[in-house]
């Protein structure tokens, strides 16, 4: 999976750990289920701006900011969200996302 750029100001104090929501993203491809895992890889591969993880990691250095429990929330929030979209499109009939076509499309819903 390819992360998307990160090198942008917007993302300040936490630019180096976004990187770590997207590791933990590829890590979490279940291997038994190629299937699964193909879908997974074409809705992150989308790419974005890991807006999502970002305000997450952010709003950790307002307390202890501990990766342990930061990047998984962080993780969890952005497969949630690509999740839903994998729905949403698929309940639309959907063809099409931003970046090519929609997991809708590619894997005959």
């Amino acid at each position: 999976m390819t992360s998307p750029s990160v090198s942008s100001e917007l993302y300040g104090p936490v630019r180096d750990d976004v990187g770590k929501v997207d590791d933990l993203i590829t890590s979490l491809r279940p291997k038994d289920f190629p299937f699964l895992s193909n879908i997974l890889d074409h809705v992150l591969e989308a790419g974005g701006k890991r807006v999502r993880p970002a305000v997450a990691l952010l709003a950790g250095k307002l307390g202890k900011y501990d990766l342990d429990l930061l990047i998984p929330l962080a993780a969890s929030i952005e497969v949630v969200q690509s999740a839903s979209l994998v729905h949403v499109d698929g309940i639309a009939g959907a063809a099409t996302r931003p970046g090519g076509a929609s997991a809708n499309r590619r894997f005959n819903n």
